[in-house]
Order: structure tokens, then sequence, then C-alpha cells
């Protein structure tokens, strides 16, 4: 299988990843903890708790006019509905070609 391709985002020189959440302020996640030490269980047995932290995120490099990318785009939105423990950010090709890449994304941000 392919190699996952990480980016860095945070140098980017103008804002090409385009956010749809913020678990830090958003009211979705009001509820939630900013203690990072509640991340640690309580017990062996307690499920996970999640905490008011960008701590992972997921970005979509699509091309929203091709249906892969509307699906992509439908599968964002539906974590963010969910209220996932996770910052979802778009990539939007600028070039509309049918196949998204992580190449493209890593010409468009700093690695």
């Amino acid at each position: 299988p392919p190699r996952p391709r990480r980016l860095d985002v945070r140098q980017t020189p103008v804002r090409a990843v385009q956010w749809a959440n913020n678990i830090a302020v958003d009211a979705a996640y009001s509820e939630w903890s900013t203690k990072l030490s509640d991340l640690k269980p309580a017990s062996a047995f307690s499920g996970p708790r999640f905490t008011r932290h960008n701590l992972f995120n997921a970005i979509f490099v699509l091309d929203p006019s091709t249906p892969l990318g509307a699906r992509l785009g439908l599968v964002g939105v539906s974590l963010c509905k969910r209220a996932a423990p996770l910052r979802v950010g778009f990539l939007f090709r600028p070039d509309g070609a049918a196949e998204p890449s992580s190449d493209e994304a890593e010409r468009l941000l700093p690695v």
C-alpha cells in the first residue's frame, strides 16, 4: 500500500486549507474538558475521553466538481456532524483533475 503523506500546514503562505471545524472553540465541543490529562483513561474499562484541543487533523484533498471529490467532501462533513474528535479540513484542487493526489497537496503545502 502507498505510504501515508504528512503535510505541515503551519507554514502555509496563504490559507490553503479550509477548516470545517475547530474543536478548541466550536460550541459543539463545549462540554469537553480542556485538560490534556483527561486523555488518560481513568481505568482499563473506561471508554475514550476527548479534550478541546486540535490534536488530530484530517485534510481531504479533493475537487468537489467530480463524483469522487463530492463523496470525499461528504465524508468530511459527516465527521463534523458526528462531533468526531478530529479537526476536518479541505484542500480544494485548483486544476479540476479527476483523481485527487497527495502529490498535488505537497506542491501546495510545505512538507
